[in-house]
Parts: structure tokens; C-alpha cells; sequence
């Protein structure tokens, strides 16, 4: 985004506050073609928005925004992590599975144990 266009930017208002966003306090979480992902806090109540921005190729702009507990500092361990795959998923339902009932048959194959594994560490 150019220097003048994010001068121009309007970001919306804080949802817990109603003050203005600014757009000093936002930080790019990812970006695609038509998707910009960020994270604004508020410079009045400290509370965080992850804003997501949508053009189409007519031009259409659209926002919307989430109240989260992300904040700023954050967004750079994001950016870092490694993306959650479906086996993360099935390894955390099993992980609950498997210690919320205690009566249950613990069972170990090569794919679980890869899961497990995810999750101990």
C-alpha cells in the first residue's frame, strides 16, 4: 500500500469504544489478490479488530471486521507458524478423545502416533 493511500484509509470504528481506527496501529497479517487480512488495535481501549478487506475486479470493496484477542505483536507469529493441516485436527480430537474418557480403548497406529506426537510437542 502506498504512503498516500494508507493516509487516505479509513479502517472503521472500534466496536467496543466507537472511536476512530488508525491505521498507524494496524499490521498486515496476509495478503492475496483479492484478500487483505489485518490486525488494528484500538489507540482508546487497547482492544483488537482482524479486518478483512475484499476487492473484486469491478472495483467493490468490502470490509469486515472481528473483535478478537489477537493483538498486533502478534500477527508476526502468525505469519510464522506453520498452517493447521487435517491430520493437527483429528490429532486434537483423538487427544480429547482419549483423555476426556477414561473407559476408552487407547489405541496407538502409525497415523495416530503421528498426531500424538504434534500434540505433546
Amino acid at each position: 500500500m502506498a504512503k498516500q493511500d494508507t493516509k487516505k484509509s479509513f479502517l472503521g470504528v472500534c466496536p467496543i469504544c466507537r472511536k476512530k481506527l488508525q491505521t498507524k496501529n494496524s499490521n498486515i497479517v496476509n495478503r492475496s489478490n483479492s484478500i487483505s487480512l489485518y490486525c488494528v488495535e484500538c489507540e482508546s481501549c487497547s482492544s483488537s479488530v482482524m479486518l478483512a478487506v475484499f476487492s473484486t475486479k469491478d472495483g467493490i470493496i468490502t470490509t469486515m471486521g472481528i473483535l478478537t484477542d489477537i493483538q498486533k505483536k502478534d500477527t508476526e507469529l502468525i505469519k510464522s507458524s506453520e498452517k493447521i493441516t487435517t491430520d493437527n485436527v483429528l490429532a486434537l480430537y483423538d487427544y480429547i478423545n482419549n483423555n476426556n474418557n477414561s473407559s476408552s480403548k487407547k489405541y496407538e497406529t502409525k497415523s495416530n502416533k503421528k498426531r500424538n506426537n504434534w500434540i505433546k510437542s
